[in-house]
């Protein structure tokens, strides 16, 4: 019988030899996992547990009819402004509804009042 046991170490050192090459990007790998996990931590810290990161961000103080009325009474208008300004305050964080069309019915009840009014170019104005 024949001694392999060099045979065997020379294996061994070509298999190392092999594996070498691979060993930075299984390293980067390795890297971009840890970072994510990092990230995703994060992430579910600022979650509070509830899946929804909105649910931490400060709700906006009022009610929108208020909202919109004292915006109006600041310069005229139009729904499309309306509605980009309260979606920037934090009025409609997981709404379900269009935000268009909520500002438009919180519009009516004022525009019933005679507190605001639309103009032929279609802005409106608080009174």
């Amino acid at each position: 019988m024949r001694d392999i046991r060099e045979d065997l170490k020379e294996r061994i050192r070509v298999e190392h030899a092999r594996r070498e090459p691979h060993q930075e990007a299984l390293k980067q790998i390795d890297d971009n996992i840890a970072g994510l996990e990092r990230l995703l931590a994060t992430e579910e810290s600022r979650s509070n547990g509830n899946g929804s990161v909105a649910a931490i961000l400060p709700r906006p103080a009022g009610n929108l009819t208020d909202y919109l009325t004292k915006m109006l009474k600041k310069a005229p208008r139009t729904l499309d402004e309306m509605r980009d300004a309260a979606v920037a305050a934090g009025y409609f964080e997981g709404a379900k509804e269009s935000p268009g069309r909520a500002i438009h019915g919180k519009l009516l009840n004022p525009i019933r009042a005679g507190r605001v009014i639309k103009d032929a170019e279609g802005k409106y104005h608080a009174i």
